[in-house]
This record gives structure tokens, sequence and C-alpha cells, in this order.
């Protein structure tokens, strides 16, 4: 039997993800779950903003760092991860930015839907390796 830290190991880098239909922008975003470390990033970056900007803009901001931080590309590389990617989200229409952070918190069990509120995980793909495990099969 292998041992917790072993388990723990293994377990790291096996991060959910989802895939999202923008239809405004003609495309499929797929979101993965954030790391530790990115978790971080959040929120220093969203603390950042919110000192450099009006007060109206905070939500948005904080909105828009969470969705680039999010955002995947086909070989897992975060083409928004960076003050330029974060400024151009910041600029994309309300409700589809407002659709990509909802799912961006459901998928890293944020706010609502963290702990005991957490909605249904029928949209989140959880990694092959889980897939696997979850079948019964050892």
């Amino acid at each position: 039997m292998a041992s917790i830290a072993q388990m723990i190991r293994d377990g790291i880098g096996s991060l959910r993800t989802t895939t999202v239909e923008v239809k405004e922008w003609e495309c499929s975003l797929e979101l993965q779950e954030l790391t530790g470390t990115l978790l971080e990033t959040w929120e220093q970056k969203s603390g950042e903003w919110v000192d450099r900007k009006a007060t109206s803009k905070i939500d948005v901001s904080m909105r828009a760092v969470l969705v680039g931080l999010s955002i995947v590309d086909e070989q897992r590389a975060r083409p928004f991860s960076d003050k330029a990617g974060f400024t151009t989200l910041s600029g994309a229409a309300g409700h589809v930015l407002d659709t990509l952070y909802y799912e961006c918190l459901k998928l890293n069990k944020l706010g609502r839907f963290g702990g005991d509120y957490a909605d249904e995980e029928d949209d989140v793909k959880k990694p092959e390796d889980d897939q696997e495990s979850d079948s019964g099969e050892s």
C-alpha cells in the first residue's frame, strides 16, 4: 500500500477541467482548475487591481483575473494569465465574462460553490486517472 505522502504526490497534477461553449465568441473554451499557486496569484493580482482601479471595476477585475488564470489551450498552457490577458478579458461583454467567472467558481469550488454548497459536477470532467478509479476497478 502506498504511503499517504505518495498518494498526495500522485494526486497533485490531477486538475479537473470543463468545456464552456461561448456562442458570442463562436468557440468552446477549456477551463482548468487552479493550482494552489494560481489561487494565490488570483488573490494577489485581484488585490493589486483593486488598489489601482475605481470601486465600480473591482468585480470586473477579479472576474477577468480568475477567468484568465483558468482558460487553457490544447497544450494546457494558460494564454491569458498576465496583465495583458486580464485587460483583454475585462473588455469582454459583461454577461460573457460573468458566465465564465461562475463556471470558474464552480470548477474551483470557490464561494457559494465550495463546501456544503457545492453544485452538481455533471459538467466538470475529472482527469482520466480519477475517472478510472471511480469505476471500482483497482
